[in-house]
């Protein structure tokens, strides 16, 4: 009869997710031609359908239409 001895190491790893920022949410959406034209699309859908409110989204909005002078205009830089 042999006794034979076993020792077993067990490790636990745990991940913890966490939200990302919005910060790095917006860095990985103007790192992507695609993700800009979603968010854009996405915006203009709800501001055809009404889903806007100008109250809310009053900073959106004048976002966006900074934007849209930036695009018609290149070079304007309209007051904020």
């Amino acid at each position: 009869m042999r006794v034979i001895e076993r020792k077993t190491v067990v490790e636990r790893v745990t991940t913890q997710l966490r939200e990302p920022t919005v910060q790095e949410c917006v860095r990985r959406v103007l790192a992507s031609p695609r993700a800009c034209r979603e968010v854009v699309n996405g915006l203009n859908s709800r501001a055809e359908h009404g889903g806007i409110e100008s109250g809310e989204h009053a900073a959106t909005v004048a976002a966006a239409r900074r934007l849209s002078l930036a695009l018609a205009f290149p070079g304007f830089r309209p007051r904020r």
